[in-house]
């Protein structure tokens, strides 16, 4: 028996360091949230997961990659109907986030080696038993009916763990298509309906740059005509880390800010809530926007949001150039199936997600594994149960 300990930031990650130090056939055994190492332990925890590798055990369903790149069995034998390249390392979620697709890339690999994975076996999923099940089950997630007969359309019979995995991975396939990638504006402007976490996000975005990645932030709060509720908190999270904090209360005034603090990698602007959908504020807000070069605006919403809203509220911005929304609350909703169900409408990518209030861990770049995680629950074919990325922390 092989057991090991790892300190990482999170699940995803040390997925990809279990899989590269003991294999597939590895488990889980305990993982939990212990603070940081020195100063970042005020602000950072970490995820502390122990694996274990019983290495006088053969696994009847996954077997091992060999040199060739092709999945063996422990006698070295290639498995049948494996015929995929190998898995693509590791990448990167926006600005430098955790890994998100590369160690599911590892999960059609192993998905083939089980029973009924092969090309060569086109069983359907029979119209009774675990397809109606499923069938049944994303509809009462509130999926739509035509992403729930995608999701469905063509997997093979298998066992009960099998299908689950088939279903996951096509769903984050899908999902993936309309997640946001990264971005090197100096300028990122969060803005949106009031009571949506606008500023929390903010923060949380800017503390990830300052104490994982150590860039020189700076936080601008836009008041316009209106003096913003959330300036308090914005002064007291740049005192703690440290980054100047300015009020730009007219675009000459953001232009001055932008000019005269050359030495700073990312300014992160936030912008007056109430009321979002009046013309005059969205006005001013053109106006600030007309004196950044390049900004990447994000538009942050509610997963708790109504359909209705969350579609009103992207009409609003259209006339700017929203990057990618940031969707928060998300351990709040009962279901992310009718946000995930509304994204092609949407028309913009996902960029981040986030749950609570911790900074910065409850904010991570949205990613189709994730979201698919999310929104089954349970334990998924990663070995984390659904809303431990989020919800859990």
């Amino acid at each position: 028996m092989v057991v090991k300990k790892y300190l990482v930031r999170d699940m995803p990650e040390a997925l990809v360091r279990i899989k590269k130090d003991l294999g597939p056939e590895a488990v889980i055994i305990s993982s939990y949230r212990v603070p940081a190492k020195g100063l970042k332990g005020l602000f950072v925890r970490q995820l502390e997961v122990t694996a274990a590798l019983d290495d006088q055990r053969e696994n009847k369903y996954f077997g091992r990659v060999g040199a060739s790149g092709r999945l063996v069995d422990q006698a070295g034998r290639h498995l049948p109907g494996d015929t995929l390249p190998p898995a693509p390392g590791v990448t990167a979620g926006p600005r430098g986030g955790g890994p998100e697709t590369g160690w599911w890339n590892l999960v059609p690999r192993l998905v083939r080696s089980l029973p009924g994975g092969g090309p060569e076996d086109h069983r359907p999923v029979p119209s009774a038993g675990p397809a109606n099940k499923w069938r049944r089950h994303l509809a009462a997630l509130q999926l739509s009916e035509d992403l729930v007969e995608l999701v469905l359309d063509g997997v093979q019979a298998g066992p009960e763990d099998y299908l689950r995995c088939r279903l996951e991975q096509r769903l984050a396939g899908w999902c993936q298509r309309y997640c946001a990638g990264g971005s090197d504006s100096r300028v990122v402007v969060l803005t949106g309906p009031s009571g949506t976490g606008k500023t929390t996000s903010l923060i949380k975005l800017a503390a990830g740059d300052v104490l994982f990645r150590e860039e020189k932030v700076a936080i601008v709060s836009l008041t316009g005509s209106q003096r913003s509720g959330g300036d308090s908190a914005l002064r007291h999270w740049a005192r703690l880390l440290d980054v100047p904090f300015a009020v730009a209360g007219d675009p000459e005034e953001l232009s001055r800010v932008l000019a005269g603090w050359g030495g700073v990698e990312r300014f992160y602007l936030d912008t007056p809530a109430d009321p979002f959908y009046r013309a005059g504020k969205l006005l001013e807000l053109a106006g600030f926007l007309s004196q950044v070069r390049d900004p990447e605006v994000l538009l942050v919403l509610s997963a708790t949001t109504r359909d209705g809203d969350l579609m009103r509220a992207v009409a609003q911005v259209s006339r700017f150039a929203v990057s990618g929304l940031v969707l928060t609350k998300v351990d709040e909703a009962s279901s992310l199936g009718p946000v995930l169900s509304l994204l092609p409408r949407l028309a913009r990518p996902l960029a981040y997600l986030g749950s609570g209030r911790e900074v910065p861990d409850d904010l991570q770049p949205a990613g189709g594994a994730l979201l698919a995680s999310l929104l089954l629950g349970g334990a998924g074919c990663d070995g984390e149960s659904a809303g431990g990325l989020l919800a859990a922390r």
